[in-house]
């Protein structure tokens, strides 16, 4: 896969997750998102605008968590759209200049 190519799969990836992320911080998505290992779920909770750690029936409150997940999918998303930026038009300006 070229350098390309791979630069615009990672930027669909980032605005992908950063779209998940800002909706469950807005309240988009309310309930459980958890994975059954070994005969017990663990995941998180987004109830009521906060967010939870689940581990088997026991919820533990995590202050932030849903916050930081979205602002660092931002800045994530922000760095993807850089380099593919600089993927697609920078070579072709430098090329243009020569």
């Amino acid at each position: 896969m070229n350098h390309k190519a791979l630069s615009w799969l990672l930027l669909v990836v980032a605005a992908i997750v950063c779209h998940f992320c800002l909706r469950y911080w807005l309240g988009a998505f309310q309930g459980y998102l958890t994975v059954p290992i070994m005969g017990s779920e663990y995941g998180f909770a987004h109830i009521k605008g906060a967010t939870e750690w689940v581990s088997g029936r026991h919820l533990t409150y995590i202050p932030g968590v849903a916050p930081a997940c979205a602002l660092l999918s931002v800045v994530a998303l922000s760095f993807a759209v850089r380099h593919t930026y600089r993927t697609a038009v920078g070579r072709r300006t430098s090329v243009l200049k020569q």
